[in-house]
């Protein structure tokens, strides 16, 4: 009996977006691909850490429960930069 291969997914493959948000004066990053999968933090460098520890935990859940996790986006040029408008 043939099953499906399984992929293991790096968290630092799946893309976010980090954006400051000035009300609550936190850094939010959100996946582009999971949905729900967000976290924040009080600097750049805390919200990244975090979203790749949200990430792992929405991978690990989603395996449990037997959701399809979708494969990283990947972008048409791969410049590796930091954005962030205040």
């Amino acid at each position: 009996m043939k099953g499906k291969a399984k992929v293991k997914h790096n968290p630092k493959e799946y893309p976010f977006v980090l954006t400051y948000e000035p009300g609550d004066k936190v850094y939010v990053a959100r996946t582009v691909d999971l949905p729900g999968c967000h976290t924040e933090g009080k600097t750049p460098k805390e919200a990244v850490a975090r979203v790749y520890e949200a990430i792992a935990g929405w991978l690990e859940t989603a395996k449990k429960k037997g959701i399809s996790v979708p494969a990283p986006s990947r972008f048409k040029e791969e410049t590796r930069k930091f954005l962030l408008r205040i």
